[in-house]
């Protein structure tokens, strides 16, 4: 069904805040259903792109500030996840507010060729098709990767529009499009021929089965604290253990030095045993000698070095030189040789000729076997420790020394940190500032080579002189033998690391070099995990070819686990689609999905579990508004956000009271006002507008600053309170009989329209598709779409004025006693007596014009006074206090005093309070979801209230 056919459509009044017959918009039967109102939202934003790109024609407001923005570039090595949509969903919200502020948004969105992680992904879809990539020539592969980046592309931009962002497609951009091609060439050339590039023979992070460096993002870090088989490229390996090894002293027939590694497959390239010299044990073997245990021809010196722990296992360190950077500084320090014992593959050579070309890994228990042959394994240990493995590949990292292009980071870090404090970088949440110095002052050169074949290929070539190899940085051959003076040169074969290009993006999206002055954004946004990796680099390359940096805030939003703290991971099951969120999905189709992935059989049964107790019954559809206002409701998190599927459900119900909210008042039928006619407003509905526009604009006021703030949470906060308690509650209970009274419908009527049109503005950018929606069919003037409407502004003089506040007070006090009196004849039973009034005792002189409407929304007779003295009265009266301002005082014989069941009324509600307090102190209440503690806590205050109402009874 149609969107369209859930409402009656009504030719558009002409002139903004003309009173509107709501029934002739709304059809009261119909539902809050999402879908359909996306639907229709879809297809409106279509015909206003359709608009916008013929106004752009135009240069229509062509002088509006210009607000850029940039998209973190999702990887093209899958679908978006719920990450990618929290991203979306704050920038796009921003991208909203400043449109409506009057700025000329250009919300830039892209993708990235993702270097490593896409290769690794098409080598794993090929193996999965019984392909190896080894039996590949170089452009067969090539054109594998090629088909994938059209199909991926193609899908993330689906999933983009899907999102309905306010995106500048004609500006979209890819990584390794031609013109970021060009800037990334133009950027190293510059680099590199002023210096800052330059080429070493250092440790890296080596994944054999890339056979490339990696970078810090892709090693994780594996706890290993008990024996564990693990499978490695398909080969079972033992982890967790210690060996021991002994080291037989030359000369001595019984003597030996006995080492511990975690590694005994490294045991061919050691070449000296170090101790520390303040070691008493050792002393005396210093300057000595050992023999290998597994090739006795092969002599070891006894070092000291004051870098060895002496309270490590047994002290003695085996010093492999070409495995451990740690191990080569001990060895250069003492002038010991380095012995290669791993190719770029990981296999071992130099070592033996029943070992020679075998993965080290698979060597391993041969390894063990040959030192137990010949008595050279002491103990097997469990121990605990840590393993690092490509996050790509699963392989085991090793560290290897090989050449790699580097970029000096010290003259550019001291330019950024230089830069933070003149210009006055922001950083939301301000704490991250001292990470943020803390990290640039620590900063490490940056390897920027990687030995895969999808990238940028490294723009240098090389060239032989008198005096050795050479390099030269050339965006072409031509240009490399112009720059090598005729030298017959070669392209080096290393592609860029993926960041590389990414770090130019805040330039390179918007047109550099061609285009000399780019605007610095006015902020970046993205997860707390990448500030190192992408945004500290931005920082680092653009402010070199610009001088300023290239964003003046940075705003980071925690990391989305799953309800148990875990981490997002395909490998646990845990991942959610968010258009799984957005349309719905059944537990089937979710059991279908992860029945897909590449897992063990043990993983795969923890994640179907996982998912059983998530999802028994599958997601129900949310829609692309709930699943926007949850995730910015869950930015209350500073450090993570435990993904609680409830958020979005109460989301759902709070767009679904929007939707009822206008259906309610739908159902009271009015012709239009001729609004040229004088209008009496009688006092009471006055006060009732004075005190509801109060409240509006304490909203307005509130989203402004936390809009600024950059507070997506506070905004939401913000207009849900207004919503559910202000409108929903006190709104609806206070016009009700005004509503049943011809001369006041049309007032009413009015003034929810106009609230309405303030508040459809002030959610807009946060829930745009309802706001959009109902925007257009309540025939507001100007036309649609709100992000080209004003966001509303505070109305100042509504809050200063005195007249207003005390019409605020006054509702407030209204609605507190009609509450109260409604709890105490539930609670107390209270009868009814109509010869026997309510006395109402206030300081608020304003409350006797409510009167009335307290009686009728009771059920009592009501009489007010500002005192307590009621004459010659003979009625025993129970007095309850309202507030400090206000008591009730009610008629002895309305009371139905059981004191033995209030007694037991009263401590009922006590262990209940009891109950909550004790869940509130358990060990996993602070893991409990928001929305959980919310409603244990106003559950909580609601039970106290109770309380003390039983409590509170006295006698006049």
């Amino acid at each position: 069904m149609r969107f369209y056919s859930l409402l009656y459509i009504q030719p558009r009044v002409a002139g903004l805040g003309k009173p509107y017959s709501f029934c002739r918009c709304f059809n009261t039967q119909a539902s809050f259903q999402p879908i359909h109102i996306e639907t229709a939202w879809h297809e409106l934003q279509q015909n206003v792109s359709r608009v916008e790109h013929s106004r752009s024609k135009l240069n229509i407001n062509s002088d509006a500030p210009l607000f850029p923005i940039l998209l973190p570039p999702p990887n093209i090595t899958g679908k978006l996840h719920i990450g990618h949509a929290l991203t979306i969903t704050i920038q796009d919200a921003l991208a909203r507010y400043y449109s409506m502020n009057g700025y000329k948004v250009s919300f830039r969105p892209g993708t990235d060729h993702a270097g490593i992680a896409t290769q690794s992904a098409v080598e794993k879809y090929l193996n999965k098709k019984g392909i190896k990539k080894s039996n590949l020539t170089e452009s067969e592969f090539m054109l594998q990767v090629r088909d994938w980046e059209q199909q991926y592309q193609c899908r993330i931009r689906k999933q983009l529009e899907a999102f309905g962002a306010l995106f500048d497609w004609k500006n979209e951009f890819y990584t390794l499009d031609q013109k970021r091609t060009s800037s990334v060439s133009k950027a190293f050339i510059e680099l590199f021929d002023s210096g800052y590039i330059y080429r070493a023979n250092r440790f890296v992070n080596w994944c054999p089965k890339l056979a490339s460096a990696i970078s810090e993002m892709e090693v994780e870090s594996q706890l290993i604290s008990d024996p564990v088989t693990k499978l490695i490229n398909g080969v079972a390996v033992d982890f967790g253990y210690m060996y021991q090894i002994a080291y037989p002293l030359v000369d001595s027939c019984n003597k030996s030095i006995i080492v511990s590694t975690t590694r005994p497959e490294t045991v061919f390239g050691d070449r000296a045993i170090a101790v520390n010299p303040h070691d008493p044990r050792y002393q005396q073997f210093i300057g000595k000698f050992v023999r290998h245990p597994l090739r006795p021809d092969l002599v070891l010196p006894i070092v000291e070095d004051d870098a060895v722990d002496p309270n490590f296992y047994t002290g003695a360190l085996k010093i492999t030189p070409s495995h451990s950077s740690v191990d080569y500084d001990i060895a250069k320090r003492h002038n010991i040789p380095m012995a290669t014992i791993l190719d770029p593959k990981g296999r071992l050579v130099n070592c033996s000729n029943e070992l020679d070309g075998m993965d080290r890994l698979c060597a391993r228990p041969k390894v063990v076997q040959m030192l137990r042959d010949t008595k050279a394994l002491v103990k097997e240990i469990p121990h605990s420790y840590v393993l690092s493995v490509c996050s790509r590949t699963g392989d085991v990292i090793e560290p290897i020394m090989v050449p790699q292009w580097y970029l000096s980071v010290d003259s550019l870090r001291e330019r950024v940190l230089n830069l933070t404090k003149e210009q006055d970088l922001k950083f939301f949440p301000s704490s991250t500032k001292d990470d943020w110095y803390r990290w640039l002052e620590n900063m490490q050169d940056w390897c920027l080579s990687r030995q895969i074949q999808w990238g940028h290929r490294i723009p240098v070539w090389k060239y032989e002189t008198s005096d050795g190899e050479k390099w030269v940085a050339a965006e072409s051959q031509e240009e490399a033998v112009r720059k090598s003076n005729g030298a017959s040169v070669e392209q080096d074969s290393d592609v860029l690391d993926t960041w590389f290009s990414s770090s130019l993006l805040p330039l390179s999206s918007f047109g550099w070099p061609c285009e000399k002055n780019v605007s610095a954004l006015p902020f970046i946004e993205s997860g707390k995990d990448i500030i190192f990796f992408w945004i500290a680099r931005m920082a680092l390359m653009c402010s070199y070819f610009t001088n300023v940096l290239p964003f003046r805030e940075v705003i980071l939003h925690p990391l989305i686990r799953d309800s148990e703290g875990r981490k997002m991971s395909k490998s646990l099951g845990n991942v959610i689609d968010p258009m799984d969120i957005i349309y719905g999905v059944s537990f089937e189709k979710l059991e279908e999905k992860l029945l897909e992935g590449s897992f063990s059989k043990s993983e795969m049964g923890k994640s179907l579990a996982h998912l059983k107790k998530s999802f028994p019954n599958g997601i129900r559809a949310q829609g692309l508004d709930a699943l926007r206002f949850g995730l910015c409701l869950s930015l209350h998190h500073n450090q993570r956000i435990l993904l609680d599927m409830e958020s979005f459900s109460n989301s759902y119900k709070f767009l679904s009271k929007i939707w009822n909210l206008m259906r309610y008042f739908s159902q009271y039928d009015s012709s239009l006002i001729n609004n040229d006619a004088p209008i009496e407003v009688s006092e009471r509905f006055q006060i009732i507008k004075d005190a509801f526009d109060y409240r509006l604009h304490l909203t307005v006021k509130s989203c402004r600053e936390n809009f600024e703030n950059r507070s997506l949470f506070k905004v939401s906060e913000t207009l849900e309170k207004f919503l559910l308690t202000d409108l929903s509650v006190e709104y609806v209970d206070v016009t009700r009989l005004i509503l049943k009274h011809p001369e006041g419908r049309d007032l009413v009527l009015q003034h929810f329209r106009d609230i309405m049109n303030v508040f459809l503005r002030l959610a807009h950018p946060v829930i745009p598709c309802l706001t959009d929606v109902l925007w257009e069919h309540l025939n507001y003037v100007p036309k649609g779409p709100l992000h080209n409407i004003d966001y509303p502004f505070v109305d100042e003089g509504k809050l200063t004025s005195e007249e207003v506040a005390h019409a605020n007070d006054v509702v407030k006090e209204t609605m507190k006693i009609i509450y109260y009196l409604r709890s105490l004849k539930i609670n107390r039973q209270l009868s009814k007596a109509p010869e026997l009034p309510v006395y109402i005792i206030t300081r608020k002189g304003s409350l006797d014009k409510f009167c009335e409407m307290i009686a009728l929304l009771t059920g009592y007779q009501i009489k007010m006074q500002l005192n307590n003295d009621l004459g010659n009265s003979t009625t025993t009266f129970v007095q309850f206090m309202v507030s400090t301002d206000t008591m009730l005082m009610l008629p002895d014989k309305m009371m139905h005093r059981n004191l033995p069941k209030l007694e037991r009324k009263i401590m009922e509600l006590q262990k209940k309070v009891e109950k909550l307090d004790l869940v509130a102190k358990s060990a996993g209440y602070t893991k409990a979801p928001l929305s959980v503690k919310a409603r244990n806590k106003q559950h909580r205050e609601e039970l106290l209230a109770m309380i003390q109402s039983l409590s509170q009874e006295t006698y006049c």
